[in-house]
């Protein structure tokens, strides 16, 4: 997908939520995540094994330090925590193959992904 298409669709989203209060937001986004949660985990076992698969889940909760105008998402550990918990159990990766990051920094991310100037990231091995 496309930057310009992402953000096209953020603008949409901004748009649709905009009526909504911080605490409307909130309860808003606690119940998408919840029926998300419960839907996938209602979901079989993957039938066929993943256990050569990689993952990486990244929950953000704390936006303040880069833009003190940002909020934090305070349920960002648990969700990531919820999908670590899915895509090993129920996927079937071993949990050696799943990276899990809460609050990566640039420096984190560039060290798993890779950069520019520098491709061979943790995803590389």
């Amino acid at each position: 997908m496309s930057q310009a298409a992402v953000h096209s669709m953020f603008e949409i989203v901004c748009r649709l939520f905009a009526p909504l209060s911080r605490g409307q937001l909130c309860r808003c986004c606690t119940a998408m995540v919840t029926c998300a949660i419960l839907v996938l985990n209602a979901l079989p076992a993957a039938a066929q094994s993943n256990r050569e698969s990689i993952a990486v889940i990244i929950g953000n909760k704390n936006y303040k330090r880069s833009n003190p105008k940002t909020h934090d998402v305070a349920f960002a550990h648990n969700d990531a925590a919820a999908m670590r918990t899915f895509v090993i159990e129920r996927l079937g990766y071993r949990a050696s193959n799943v990276i899990f990051i809460t609050d990566a920094t640039l420096g984190k991310m560039r060290e798993v992904f890779g950069s520019d100037s520098n491709p061979e990231g943790q995803l590389w091995n």
